[in-house]
């Protein structure tokens, strides 16, 4: 238990990154909201930078390089997925592609 308990809270921060790539990918095709690089560099750079490092350097702690790259792509994918089919629509491919991932995490963790 203690050590499913390690990886909540980097992971969480690693999710709450990807949520802010993906808006920031998408905000012009969804909102009509057109920052420039600047911008965005600006307003969320320094706070993604933070929370992505930190997330990534506690995985790497509490796991290896591997494993804690593995975990990172694989929380891309969930969040990519899930924002995706709220927000666009629904791809059966993009399960498939997650089912082949959850394969190699499971590969990787044994």
């Amino acid at each position: 238990m203690r050590e499913l308990r390690v990886y909540v809270l980097p992971i969480l921060a690693t999710t709450l990154c990807y949520i802010f790539y993906w808006f920031k990918a998408n905000s012009r095709d969804l909102y009509g909201f057109d920052w420039g690089p600047f911008k965005w560099w600006l307003y969320t750079g320094l706070v993604t930078n933070y929370i992505g490092l930190w997330a990534w350097w506690r995985l790497v702690e509490v796991s290896d390089v591997w494993r804690a790259g593995v975990l990172c792509m694989i929380t891309s994918l969930i969040v990519d997925l899930m924002l995706n089919s709220i927000f666009y629509s629904y791809n059966p491919r993009g399960v498939v592609a997650l089912v082949l991932c959850a394969i190699a995490a499971y590969i990787v963790h044994q």
